[in-house]
């Protein structure tokens, strides 16, 4: 096929950049997409009611006509405001690219093609580097994070079945370096409990049809490392609650699919470390009779020794089981290996 998108019936690919009061990338993240080599695409802008002027202080700035700007009536949290766009996108495949990252111009039209030529495969993806605050590689951190997510375990091509790769590797950089076939995603199968984990969530309803998928270990993506990132808001207590809260109904909903049937063994144990992180923070918060339901229903889920533990901690005085869960949570991260 023309790996350009230049030619008549090229598909269509929908860009969607989600963006809230963060202007200070996002040129450069429109200027990666602007110039992709593959040029069927449109560009959707998505702001989550930014309180600065996007379209005057950014978009002003392009001419290209293949830009679309939309914002939010209201603030929808970085996770709605993607699925939703992404939702109402028109393009045969979709992509997010988040408005402090950047794609090199052959992204798409190194993934494209994959997907035109096999459309048993609902994804394609690649590796990314990292680089920090001006754009400036970071090597080893980049190398780290190939190994954190496990990429470097995957041979290039297809991969059929990769719902161990999404789910349990999170190997799918969905927010920033991945390509997805609109029709294989369910999009009204979006849960507001997901949140910010959308771009997870988005692997799991690629994989869990047991459609193909096709990784290009080439980095193509620049993911950047600042202080104004999404994650970052996870440090304060209110943050890194809500985020735990996200991961445990995730892996909860991952264990109740019968799809998944097979990783059962290995979700269990990732759920479960899920469930006591989130019921140790509610205990350090005060909320022990919240973290005793999460808990107990987590145990009903998948019956565990740890669970069980950490369920008899929450009858204790307060002062006990606080300090015993944390004990516990150093222990686990101690001796927890990676699947």
């Amino acid at each position: 096929m023309n790996t350009d998108g230049s030619g008549a019936g090229a598909p269509l690919v929908s860009v969607v950049v989600p963006t809230f009061n963060r202007t200070r990338f996002l040129p450069e993240a429109l200027a990666s997409a602007v110039a992709q080599t593959y040029a069927a695409i449109e560009i959707i802008v998505a702001d989550d009611a930014s309180s600065e002027d996007v379209r005057a202080t950014i978009l002003s700035r392009f001419s290209d006509s293949r830009i679309r700007y939309q914002r939010n009536p209201r603030n929808l949290g970085m996770g709605a405001n993607c699925w939703t766009a992404l939702s109402r996108a028109s393009g045969k495949y979709v992509a997010t690219l988040h408005d402090d990252d950047m794609w090199e111009p052959d992204f798409l039209a190194s993934l494209v093609p994959a997907l035109e030529v096999d459309e048993s495969l609902s994804v394609a993806f690649c590796d990314h580097q990292i680089v920090d605050e001006g754009g400036v590689l970071d090597a080893a951190a980049t190398e780290a994070n190939t190994r954190l997510w496990h990429r470097d375990r995957l041979a290039p091509g297809t991969l059929r079945p990769f719902a161990e790769a999404a789910v349990v590797w999170q190997a799918v950089p969905a927010a920033m370096a991945a390509l997805f076939r609109k029709s294989a995603i369910d999009w009204a199968d979006f849960p507001p409990e997901v949140g910010t984990y959308y771009d997870v969530w988005l692997g799991y309803q690629a994989a869990r049809t047991g459609a193909g998928a096709h990784y290009e270990p080439r980095r193509l993506t620049r993911y950047r490392v600042h202080g104004q990132r999404e994650t970052c808001s996870w440090t304060s207590a209110a943050g890194h609650l809500k985020a735990m809260r996200q991961a445990e109904f995730v892996f909860g909903r991952y264990l109740e699919d019968p799809a998944l049937e097979s990783l059962r063994a290995v979700l269990g144990g990732l759920y479960a470390r899920k469930a006591i992180s989130l019921a140790g923070a509610l205990i350090d918060g005060g909320a022990t009779d919240e973290a005793r339901r999460i808990l107990r229903a987590a145990h009903r889920r998948t019956p565990r020794a740890e669970l069980k533990a950490a369920l008899l901690l929450t009858v204790l005085p307060s002062r006990a089981s606080r300090g015993l869960m944390s004990t516990a949570r150093r222990l686990r991260n101690l001796v927890a290996t990676e699947p």
